[in-house]
């Protein structure tokens, strides 16, 4: 295809509302000899990944926890891809990963559909005795905020309720739902022994009730699922 032909067919996508797609993408079967992966984004929206396979790609395009990730081929974690991807100029950041679903389709040929199905769930409700935390009063935006995790703790700044349930599903391993019924934003951390770990720390269920009264219980409950269809080793270039 020629530069012109190429620039036609972009403009003409664009006009019919299709998604946004990378202008320049290469696709290469990783020779790493480990697993360890290499994620980078540049401000304009493009993208360096190193070492990744399509499970990782999926979750970082589809912006979804492990568990809502259902099928897919037997390569799924054992074949990894160096890509690089540069976007279009003007693209807004919060294009990538839109791009990057539009990559995966054309270059993985994958398709998927989405589906709401009845899994273990764990409800995050108010401990006996309430909240133990106090809402951190300052001046934010809301895109401010938020929670990071390490081993063996947990800090936020001004996060909400629904943000910690969040870090928490991924976490777990299970969505968490929010039920406490609480507004507004908070600063904590605290820190728990990991599982396997004997460092007479407790539990992160027992540090979430005693530290912030926070309780998990288990359940089932309706998750959102992304169900890949079809997928296919890409050719490389």
């Amino acid at each position: 295809m020629n530069l012109r032909l190429g620039k036609a067919l972009l403009a003409a996508a664009a006009a019919f509302g299709q998604s946004p797609a990378f202008e320049v993408v290469s696709v290469k079967i990783s020779n790493a000899e480990n697993t360890a992966s290499d994620v980078q984004r540049d401000p304009g929206g493009g993208i360096v990944l190193k070492n990744v396979n399509l499970r990782t790609l999926m979750l970082m395009a589809y912006n979804i926890q492990p568990f809502q990730l259902a099928g897919g081929p037997t390569w799924l974690r054992s074949k990894r891809f160096d890509i690089a991807a540069r976007a279009p100029a003007g693209t807004r950041k919060d294009q990538t990963w839109v791009m990057l679903q539009t990559l995966l389709a054309e270059r993985f040929q994958l398709t998927v559909h989405k589906e709401t199905r009845e899994l273990p769930v764990f409800e995050m409700t108010l401990a006996k005795g309430g909240l133990k935390i106090q809402p951190a009063h300052r001046v934010t935006s809301p895109a401010e905020g938020g929670v990071t995790t390490f081993v063996g703790g947990m800090k936020a700044s001004m996060a909400s309720m629904s943000s910690v349930a969040l870090v928490l599903s991924g976490m777990l391993g299970h969505q968490v739902i929010d039920r406490t019924g609480v507004d507004g934003r908070y600063d904590f951390d605290f820190e728990y022994a990991p599982e396997g770990s004997d460092s007479g720390l407790p539990s992160i269920y027992s540090a979430l009730q005693d530290r912030l009264g926070l309780k998990l219980e288990t359940g089932k409950g309706p998750v959102e699922v992304i169900v890949i269809d079809r997928a296919e080793l890409p050719a490389g270039n």
